[in-house]
């Protein structure tokens, strides 16, 4: 009787455990349906419509972070692309002629008269007369420039938010809105209206990637945010840049991997580790993939793995 029962029950609930596999699958199928148009809108440059289809995705997978990577990377290129368009014009036509004109990037190229730098916008104007000893392209809104080995930073009209007098050294801005500097050997970060936000304390700084930025104090290496608060301590012989919500970390001779909050992520065993990148492969059963991998090395074999560790591509019994 009791085995009867527990038979009837078993067919009672069998609807229900195919009707949630089901919704399983079919959320699965809507999720790769709207990641290939996201990645045909990308691939096409049509960004604004990439974005719709990533958040759409996104909605789907929330925690998917090659998703989030790429809506980042959207709204950083669109800003980019408004920041173009409110470009104020410092000189009108005739265009001016000059010794060499750079490749455009964010809507704008550096020029050269002479041995100074400038720039001009995509209408052949320029916002910045040659005067400058070197020029970096913009990133974010914001170039920087140097006069007689000091440097500092312009915006997309030409402005010096920081001017070139003071620091030695000095980076590139991100979407933070934050740059490192170096004055008399000590780094630290300027924000977009020129003022030192994180103190000039540290021995070496990067550049932010991810909400991360990599310093140093005595061959320490670690992370800040952008509040300059030291959220990964300084624990490390070296560091690389947050790719995919995951940094490669050397310490006692091993490579490792930790999250954003300093959590190992895949375990210190590699002689050697690259940051994660969007690779194109085919699984074992010629299908073509593509997904975020990190190359690796160990005890000589250089294969690629992915963010639980696991060996995908150059395998051999890894």
């Amino acid at each position: 009787m009791k085995n009867t029962l527990l038979y009837l029950c078993w067919f009672a609930l069998l609807p229900l455990f195919v009707q949630c596999g089901s919704a399983k699958t079919k959320k699965a199928q809507q999720l790769e349906e709207t990641l290939d148009q996201a990645n045909s809108a990308w691939a096409k440059n049509d960004y604004k419509n990439a974005q719709i289809y990533y958040a759409q995705a996104a909605k789907l997978s929330p925690k998917d972070v090659y998703i989030q990577k790429r809506l980042t990377s959207i709204d950083s290129i669109l800003a980019n692309q408004k920041l173009e368009k409110k470009s104020i014009v410092k000189k009108t036509l005739p265009v001016k002629e000059y010794d060499f004109e750079d490749s455009f990037y964010g809507g704008f190229a550096k020029v050269k008269q002479g041995d100074k730098w400038g720039y001009i916008n995509r209408q052949k104007q320029e916002i910045a007369e040659p005067q400058y000893d070197e020029a970096a392209h913009f990133s974010h809104g914001f170039a920087r420039v140097s006069v007689k080995d000091k440097y500092g930073f312009i915006d997309t009209n030409g402005k010096e938010i920081v001017k070139p007098i003071k620091y030695e050294q000095a980076g590139k801005f991100g979407k933070e809105g934050l740059a490192f500097v170096m004055k008399e050997d000590k780094y630290g970060y300027v924000d977009t209206t020129g003022k030192e936000v994180i103190e000039l304390k540290y021995d070496w700084a990067g550049n932010f990637s991810e909400d991360r930025a990599k310093v140093s104090l005595g061959n320490k290496f670690g992370f800040v945010d952008a509040k300059g608060e030291e959220v990964i301590q300084l624990d490390y012989d070296a560091v690389r840049n947050f790719k995919d919500g995951v940094a490669a970390v050397w310490k006692q001779r091993k490579w490792g991997f930790v999250d954003i909050n300093g959590k190992e992520a895949i375990p210190f065993k590699y002689d050697r580790a690259e940051d994660f990148r969007l690779k194109k492969y085919k699984n074992k059963y010629n299908q073509e993939k593509e997904e975020m991998l990190a190359l690796v090395v160990l005890n000589g074999q250089t294969f690629f793995i992915n963010k639980k560790g696991k060996c995908v591509v150059d395998c051999d019994e890894k």
